[in-house]
């Protein structure tokens, strides 16, 4: 009797599905302190009580304890994204461009099979921390190629400008530094929607016409084009982050990023 009771608690312990903070955790290399885990802690079951948690395919805290941390995505942690160039990391202020070769590659196409997004129902986020020393404007989010598909490219004094599952330079808000959070989400096939520091700031109406097949991009747009700038947070998802969502998340990645003076 108590052996069957022992294989029976085996294996609903085998069976039992593993804590997100606890698999974002367990990914970590150098762990991190007990109070940088609580962080972490609030931030993941924040934003599952926020109904954003599982509308997410990415979620990087690039201002991390540890630069393999920082490129964790928190959502899937057997992901992670891949650094190229002359990228620098400063612990707990995040992963800062060089203007000529520096870049973070996510490993996936915007709306792979095993994402939530799709050509009308996608969304993404990038928190820059620091604007680098040239004037203008540069990608924080986007592919490879000059004919990139979902693409956040801050100015410095001129238009943010999005695009979201289309091709179109729509813009955002008038910029007078790259620093801030800036998203987009398209959640249908007729508009998109832009958002800045949690508030939405613009809508287009611009048709989806289709999702690139290249991989996901930080500080680099275009074929050769890269930013000097830092980033301390990013994330994908699908297109439902608006509203009410899209503060959650802002305001979560808020309380965190302030908790280590990265905001």
């Amino acid at each position: 009797m108590l052996f069957g009771f022992a294989l029976a608690t085996v294996a609903a312990s085998v069976a039992a599905p593993v804590d997100d903070v606890a698999a974002a955790l367990g990914a970590m290399k150098v762990a991190p302190s007990a109070g940088r885990r609580d962080l972490y802690a609030a931030l993941i079951n924040g934003l599952k009580s926020d109904g954003v948690w599982n509308r997410l395919d990415w979620l990087l805290i690039s201002a991390a304890h540890d630069e393999q941390a920082g490129r964790i995505n928190l959502k899937a942690p057997s992901k992670m994204a891949i650094a190229s160039g002359g990228l620098t990391f400063t612990a707990d202020r995040g992963f800062s461009g060089d203007g000529t070769s520096a870049s973070l590659d996510l490993g996936e196409r915007q709306g792979a099979p095993s994402q939530y997004a799709r050509q009308d129902s996608c969304s993404a986020g990038v928190w820059c921390n620091q604007q680098g020393a040239a004037s203008g404007q540069f990608g924080h989010f986007a592919q490879a190629a000059s004919t990139h598909r979902t693409s956040i490219l801050a100015h410095s004094g001129g238009n943010d400008v999005i695009r979201a599952a289309d091709a179109t330079a729509d813009v955002l808000r008038a910029g007078t530094t790259r620093v801030g959070h800036r998203a987009f989400a398209r959640s249908g096939p007729a508009n998109k929607l832009g958002f800045f520091n949690g508030a939405q700031v613009s809508t287009a109406a611009t048709p989806s016409t289709g999702l690139s097949s290249l991989n996901m991009v930080l500080l680099r747009w275009n074929t050769g084009s890269f930013s000097p700038d830092r980033i301390a947070a990013a994330w994908t998802g699908d297109g439902s982050i608006t509203g009410a969502k899209a503060a959650a998340i802002h305001d979560r990645l808020n309380t965190f990023l302030t908790a280590i003076g990265a905001a």
